[in-house]
């Protein structure tokens, strides 16, 4: 207990320690050159000692200490030939970058990932000369690790090779991000990765097999550490393999001493030496679902089991689940905004199926080196196994009914959640220590009852967390306008606090993932389930792309989709509507004069008339959304002609400017008539036309409009209350160029 202790306290100080060095002085030189270049990025050579090397397909990825001017940097190293090993030298040439930040609520930041721990750039190297050479036995593992994929590409069906080296490599370079993404989804990640709980499964295997066979214990201890060892090298010694490796270490030593071994107590080591060495991971998801997993298993799997009397079967599994469940469901609602109720039962069932794809795929790996035929028959075994897993988790991922979606909750519910979590366990181990004192009879004739009422009992919990963590609602009469950072498009998510939510337009031409990677993690990571208006300005792809993936997935419920009704008869309409029938939404054709009540306001429709000839993007439906005496007024992509159509239109609060800030939009006589306040611009920050033009953004500095763009500050978030308006751009923190 003093040790822990002392270590917490010593823990607390690093964390100070790595604040006030990070407050006082900063990133490493070099950091600060990145963030203060154009283009975020420095020409550049880095000598550094090599860390860690992952290895997917021909690509490496390497952690390198390259001195005080950099830090410890992410290096990519394309066609690497010849991997350099952890220990050695390097000299490398290329180009340092910043890491990217989060671009739209709900969505990853890398650079704040990377910074947790402790690396500040990447660097996408050109050359890399070796200095010095690392161990022989690193190099002799990378090789063996090169050998097993080539087995694996040999005798595997092609479709399994991506799960496979994920499993059992750690390769996910042929993983598609679709497949990762369901898995990920129902919260089943861990089942096609190589976890840390899984190496400490097959450590305990390998100690407890040779242990047996021989007893004698250290032969069998090392040889199990050097087979965890050597799954953590392939890891790139990531932190559940370090972990990993520590609980081995652990628990081979209470055997040899003869002592207890506690799995929670050993995993609070983990952490905590983790923690040692990079104090800011606390703040990761990472480091959230493995605390979340040693509650589970360590303490209240543990106690459950105990107290139901459980010690195999189907019922250990499902009761294990449960726990699992029960534990990460504020980490799983707090990073990934949904539940499935299919994920325990899901988990029960995959997990054991995930020890046999590793056995097999280990087993038919290593026989393939030797005798070809053995190895085509275990992997045509496990082709049947991959095929159930992909088959159930199409399943739970098509079972949308069945998923609860909260968006992110606030911490203070997250706490109520776990002290209530905590109340449940201390209550279930007095009833375990009474239970002791009832004869053994009597003790089988309550725990058969008992073990309904538990289970009952933590899907209790589970539900009660479902229904109150959820995301903090709009205050009343307030509503918020995302401009989200799409690349070259529109994206534009309207929510009220009277509950109306509206999409306008969800598009990007610079990015093929915008809907999976941006637009449904930011409906998700708001709670929202239901749009109520999907208004299209026109069907051209920087504007429909996602909402054609949108509409087509089926995940979200949308009741109408309003579009430009001169516009109803172009050929991308009509394929937008081929590719989106199912989706359900009624379809309603708008243009000037229309209108469209909602709680609070109202939409005006402003263009195009029902006479007009314009076509494609002069076409575009514009409409003036009124909230709570505030006004905001979206143009689509319309041009300085079509503008002058809409006045007398006079005095707005926001103007979505056309066409991503185009010189031919945006005349100085309409922003002049409508004064707006502030002015949004949606472009990409590399594109190919200029946007936003620079004469447009003189003519909106001299009307006094604020301009934001989402090429520098990302998505930004307009808050409309009664009387006033807050802007927040979601990269404020990072840009210093404006």
């Amino acid at each position: 207990m003093a040790a822990f202790l002392t270590l917490g306290i010593y823990l607390i100080g690093r964390l100070e320690e790595v604040r006030q060095q990070y407050i006082l002085f900063g990133p490493p030189p070099l950091r600060l050159l990145a963030e203060a270049s154009a283009d975020s990025t420095v020409h550049c050579e880095l000598t550094g000692t090599v860390l860690s090397v992952r290895v997917s397909g021909e690509k490496a990825v390497l952690t390198v200490r390259a001195g005080k001017d950099a830090g410890k940097v992410w290096v990519s190293l394309e066609n690497a030939g010849i991997l350099p090993v952890p220990g050695s030298r390097i000299h490398l040439t290329g180009k340092a970058e910043l890491f990217d930040p989060a671009l739209n609520p709900g969505g990853f930041s890398y650079r704040d990932y990377y910074d947790s721990i402790g690396i500040w750039l990447k660097f996408r190297a050109d050359t890399c000369e070796a200095l010095s050479d690392g161990s022989p036995v690193l190099k002799w593992i990378y090789r063996f690790r090169q050998t097993l994929s080539d087995s694996v590409e040999s005798y595997a069906d092609p479709e399994d090779a991506g799960i496979l080296k994920s499993l059992l490599l750690s390769d996910t370079s042929e993983q598609t991000k679709e497949e990762r993404d369901a898995f990920s989804f129902l919260g089943l990640l861990q089942i096609i990765s190589l976890s840390g709980l899984q190496l400490v499964f097959i450590g305990d295997l390998i100690f407890g097999c040779i242990r047996k066979k021989t007893g004698r214990k250290i032969p069998a201890f090392f040889a199990g550490l050097f087979i965890v060892f050597l799954l953590s090298v392939f890891t790139g010694f990531s932190m559940s393999a370090v972990r990993a490796l520590i609980i081995y270490c652990m628990r081979a030593g209470a055997v040899f001493l003869k002592r207890h071994f506690d799995f929670a107590s050993a995993g609070a080591l983990a952490l905590i030496l983790l923690l040692l060495e990079a104090p800011l991971r606390i703040y990761t998801s990472g480091f959230h679902f493995m605390a979340g997993i040693l509650i589970a298993v360590g303490i209240a799997n543990d106690l459950l089991l105990r107290f139901l009397r459980i010690r195999g079967g189907i019922f250990r599994g499902l009761f294990t689940a449960l726990s699992v469940q029960t534990c990460l469901l504020p980490v799983r609602l707090y990073h990934s905004f949904c539940w499935s109720f299919l994920s325990p039962f899901l988990y029960a069932l995959l997990f054991p199926v995930s020890g046999m794809l590793f056995i097999l795929g280990a087993l038919g790996a290593a026989v393939g080196l030797v005798f070809h035929p053995a190895a085509r028959f275990l992997f045509g075994a496990e082709h049947y196994f991959v095929k159930f897993l992909r088959k159930l988790t199409d399943l739970g991922n098509q079972a949308y009914g069945l998923t609860v979606i909260t968006g992110r909750p606030s911490l203070v519910r997250i706490l109520i959640y776990v002290l209530i979590c905590i109340l449940f366990l201390v209550i279930l181990r007095i009833l375990l220590n009474r239970r002791k004192k009832v004869t053994e009879d009597e003790e089988m004739h309550i725990s058969s009852g008992i073990r309904i009422g538990t289970a009952v009992a933590f899907l209790s919990v589970i539900l009660f967390g479902l229904l109150f963590l959820h995301a903090s609602p709009l205050k009343k009469h307030t509503s918020e306008i995302l401009m989200m950072d799409c690349g070259q498009g529109d994206a534009f998510l309207i929510r009220t606090a009277d509950g109306t939510v509206i999409l306008s337009d969800a598009g990007s031409s610079s990015d093929d993932s915008f809907y999976r990677e941006q637009l449904a993690k930011t409906l998700l990571y708001y709670g929202i389930r239901n749009i109520d208006y999907v208004i299209v300005s026109h069907p051209d792809q920087d504007h429909i792309s996602g909402l054609t993936e949108l509409l087509s997935e089926r995940r979200f419920h949308v009741r109408y989709i309003l579009y430009s009704e001169i516009l109803a008869d172009d050929p991308m309409f009509q394929e937008f509507f081929e590719q989106t029938e199912h989706a359900g939404a009624v379809k309603l054709s708008a243009g000037a004069g229309k209108e469209l009540a909602i709680p609070g306001g109202r939409l005006c429709f402003l263009w195009p008339n029902s006479d007009s000839i314009e076509r494609g993007n002069e076409a575009s439906l514009v409409f003036l959304l009124e909230y709570h005496g505030h006004k905001a007024l979206f143009t689509g992509d319309i041009s300085s002609e079509e503008e002058r159509k809409l006045l007398p239109l006079t005095d707005i609060d926001i103007l979505k400017v056309a066409h991503h800030g185009s010189r031919f939009s945006s005349s100085l006589d309409f922003l002049t008539a409508v004064s707006p306040e502030l002015a949004l611009i949606s472009c990409s920050k590399y594109n190919s036309y200029g946007h936003p033009a620079k004469e447009t953004l003189e003519r909106l500095k001299a009307a006094g409009a604020e301009v934001y763009t989402t090429q520098h500050k990302g998505a930004v978030s307009v808050f409309l209350y009664p009387d006033r308006i807050l802007v927040k751009p979601l990269q404020a923190c990072y840009d210093n160029k404006d």
